[in-house]
């Protein structure tokens, strides 16, 4: 298969998934009219700048001039009161407020302005011949201020960092000190979610060898196709980062394949025949970013993965054709692999929810430099050929 069809079969592929998802991934909510009555409906949970619903299996998009807010119970809740035509996810409620934006941190006090919290570049000075970082602490000083009828909550504010986790602590601390009820979205979530799953695909798998100087005829294209099952725990915490997760598989891959090249004159010819049969186990470490859209979400994946050899074998037939005399040689184990290799890993994957669990197509491709020793006849030598791996496989896992 040249390079034109294999890319060619792998955007088929990708267009026949994207074409298979066509549900988002949508939780029991609710909505807040500007009547303030409230409706509950089925919502799509990750998506944010509007209020995506579900009614009668039919999508709606919300925007904040439509809403008051909307929410999960016990979880999330955005508000479009806070900052005109955005909705802003509500942190903490109560005398003191908590809000955020994306990555920005908004603070409000009961009947008091509300506050943007932003950290300013570092400024360069110039002191006696030397620059000198100073560092912004604006923030700080407008928490100080804010948290200065509090005795107990007043201190410590060098040691913060502008960070949801931080931001929260001393939020609680402070309506905790004036003795004044609050609300905590999202305290229900644990801290760590973990997901496991598994995964059945396709791999097509390519070794390429550099030229042997000593045996130039020696083939150096190899590659073949097989089933490859895979077995996926995915890490992520809703409380620090929504999209970004971390997962880690565990592949099962298999090169068994045979390669034939000649070299020489019609008259002095000859003929080299290599196979191989490896078993390997690949372990990517892959960081992923979910991208929500209104059918289906998109994930981007990227990071390092480490093969470990379980078996191989190798063997090499060289035939000579020379004066009408045939000699033939066979040499076991000519090629050892090295028994541990890291290369890197990227991936696109398209995800559909169902009830509990989350169905994805992925198209994955890995590269690594392997260290073979060849044994040869006249000497050995260190050859560091490549491993591409394209994969085109489908999972399930535990929402």
């Amino acid at each position: 298969m040249n390079q034109r069809l294999k890319h060619l079969v792998y955007l088929f592929a990708l267009v026949n998934c994207l074409n298979a998802y066509t549900q988002g991934l949508y939780k029991p909510g609710f909505i807040i009219l500007p009547s303030r009555d409230t409706q509950q409906f089925l919502i799509d949970f990750e998506t944010r700048d509007i209020c995506r619903i579900k009614e009668n299996k039919k999508i709606r998009d919300l925007k904040p001039s439509d809403i008051l807010g909307f929410g999960f119970k016990g979880n999330r809740f955005y508000s479009s009161q806070i900052i005109r035509d955005t909705f802003v996810e509500v942190l903490i409620e109560g005398t003191m407020s908590l809000y955020r934006f994306n990555r920005i941190y908004f603070i409000q006090k009961t009947n008091q302005p509300i506050i943007k919290l932003e950290k300013k570049p570092n400024r360069k000075v110039y002191r006696t011949e030397t620059f000198e970082i100073i560092e912004d602490n604006d923030w700080r000083g407008i928490l100080r201020y804010l948290f200065s009828d509090c005795q107990s909550t007043k201190d410590d504010f060098d040691e913060l960092n502008l960070n949801e986790k931080d931001l929260k602590i001393k939020v609680i601390e402070y309506n905790r000190c004036i003795q004044m009820p609050y609300t905590v979205n999202k305290s229900n979530l644990p801290f760590i979610k973990i997901s496991p799953g598994m995964g059945l695909g396709i791999t097509r798998t390519r070794l390429i060898l550099p030229v042997l100087d000593r045996k130039p005829g020696i083939p150096t294209l190899f590659s073949n196709t097989q089933v490859s099952p895979a077995w996926i725990t995915e890490f992520s915490s809703a409380k620090i980062f929504s999209n970004f997760s971390i997962q880690f598989e565990l592949q099962y891959q298999k090169l068994k394949t045979r390669a034939e090249n000649s070299f020489g004159q019609p008259s002095d010819k000859t003929y080299f025949e290599t196979f191989y049969n490896i078993d390997a186990i690949s372990i990517p470490a892959l960081l992923k970013y979910k991208i929500p859209l209104k059918n289906f979400r998109i994930a981007l994946l990227a990071g390092i993965q480490n093969d470990l050899m379980l078996n191989q074998q190798s063997r090499l037939i060289t035939e000579r054709h020379t004066n009408q005399i045939i000699y033939t040689e066979l040499n076991k184990q000519v090629f050892r692999f090295s028994k541990s290799s890291i290369g890197y890993t990227a991936a696109l994957a398209v995800i559909k929810p169902m009830g509990g669990f989350s169905l994805s197509c992925n198209l994955m491709f890995n590269s690594q430099r392997q260290v073979i020793s060849a044994l040869l006849e006249d000497g050995n030598l260190t050859l560091h050929p490549t491993f591409d791996r394209y994969m085109i496989y489908f999972t399930i896992s535990k929402r």
